[in-house]
């Protein structure tokens, strides 16, 4: 049975989880994934109690959905594997979502599986799903056809993970007429989605019509195709392995929480390492990338101009500022300071020394009343020992703080006169010096 079962199943990925969801559908394709894991269960290969068959009904196609659900029940049954039906009208969700039917289906989906998962009593929980090489290769040309770069030609991947959850796609070199012939073998039966034949829907061209028609020209065409996505898959795990050690070295945070990429070498940098460690930077802040296209990337790695904006899809904003990419989240972190002061003795003046966020001053140099306020017109700094007046907004260029931000910033103010950009630096003229006899002390906490 296990020479039967290893024919077709990759066995080495599930050999590190101790737990099963089976996306069951009971087309031929599921239904022999579900009759491979079965067997390897009763083998002892992987534990029958800690797999569940999943079926999600979309209520799309009325009596033949209803049909699909009660092949699936048996057939989970008759293998000894424990099963969960979903049910959700799929349909009203995309209008509630605003995403299309499709993107609605996958979504529902995935919270099925991620629920089916929670109630396994398993340390390591994966979702198998029957993708297999027929998929693959429809993927390949469904991309190219709906316009991709390299990275979508590496298709579908054996191993993803996606919010927490781990996906197993083990018969991605398998053909789809090897699954039928393996369940022909066995006598079994399984149910055909009768949209799968509705060749107005894109991606059953490809299936139906393309892939068949390119056979003529060569029969091994999916098999190419399985051997050129791999290649792409292996230069693109290079080019990402870069990207994340560029992003490593390169993704700071200002004194207020604002994240940002620095990108002051990016003219330096090749333009496909520049499209992997933006699509890397997006993916590590939790940004799905899935409208995200080419232009896209190419207009955030443009930085010939000193600032830019940009909407991307799902409301995303952009802001390219000083050579370095802000990335507007819904989870933004921003840092709030709150300011004390009190006058101290000499000795507790010489005790703090220089620090960020405490400040001594010369309280005979205030001229009026401190005030802990945002920033305002005509406010200035006195950055030297000259007496040069900068005026804050020409203060904030160059320091490369964004406008986003500058509301944000927290200032101790003697009139229009800044004595402390809190997180930044003090004014030169509250310097205390051997004849301050009166000293401020300013402290900021978060």
């Amino acid at each position: 049975m296990h020479d039967d079962v290893s024919a077709l199943i990759d066995i080495d990925i599930l050999k590190e989880y101790d737990g099963f969801v089976i996306g069951f559908s009971g087309g031929a394709d599921s239904m022999a994934l579900l009759i491979c894991l079965a067997d390897l269960a009763n083998e002892g290969l992987i534990p029958k109690e800690r797999i569940v068959a999943v079926h999600v009904n979309h209520n799309i196609r009325g009596d033949e959905a209803l049909r699909d659900r009660d092949f699936t029940k048996e057939a989970a049954l008759k293998y000894g594997i424990a099963y969960k039906e979903y049910s959700g009208d799929v349909t009203a969700f995309a209008g509630e979502w605003k995403v299309s039917v499709e993107e609605a289906g996958r979504i529902y989906r995935r919270s099925c599986f991620k629920e089916a998962a929670a109630t396994l009593d398993a340390k390591k929980v994966a979702v198998v799903l029957a993708h297999h090489a027929d998929d693959q290769a429809e993927t390949f040309f469904f991309r190219i056809a709906r316009g991709t770069g390299s990275y979508g030609l590496a298709g579908i991947k054996l191993v993803t993970v996606q919010d927490g959850l781990t996906y197993l796609r083990p018969f991605l070199h398998v053909r789809k007429s090897e699954l039928i012939s393996y369940l022909d073998a066995k006598s079994e039966s399984y149910v055909t989605d009768s949209t799968n034949l509705d060749n107005d829907y894109s991606r059953n061209y490809v299936r139906n019509v393309i892939i068949p028609e390119l056979e003529k020209l060569n029969p091994n065409v999916v098999e190419h195709v399985i051997s050129l996505s791999e290649q792409i898959l292996n230069e693109q795990e290079y080019f990402t392995k870069c990207a994340k050690d560029y992003i490593d070295t390169h993704v700071n945070t200002h004194v207020y929480g604002e994240q940002y990429l620095d990108c002051a070498d990016f003219d330096n940098t090749d333009g496909v390492i520049k499209f992997y460690i933006i699509r890397e930077y997006l993916s590590s802040l939790g940004i799905s990338l899935k409208d995200i296209n080419r232009s896209h990337y190419e207009k955030m790695a443009d930085f010939s101009e000193a600032s830019d904006a940009l909407t991307l899809p799902n409301n995303l904003k952009v802001i390219k500022r000083y050579k370095r990419l802000y990335v507007e989240t819904n989870d933004r972190k921003t840092v709030r300071f709150s300011v004390t002061f009190d006058e101290v003795s000499k000795e507790i003046a010489d005790k703090i020394g220089k620090k960020t966020y405490t400040k001594i001053v010369d309280c005979d140099k205030i001229g009026s009343t401190l005030v802990v306020r945002r920033h305002m017109e005509g406010d200035y700094i006195i950055i030297d020992k000259k007496g040069t007046r900068k005026k804050l907004n020409r203060f904030f260029i160059d320091e490369k703080i964004p406008v986003n931000m500058r509301d944000d910033i927290i200032l101790v103010a003697d009139g229009s006169e800044i004595v402390w950009v809190v997180g930044y630096r003090l004014n030169v003229r509250y310097y205390v010096t051997d004849e301050t006899t009166r000293f401020i002390r300013l402290c900021a906490e978060e």
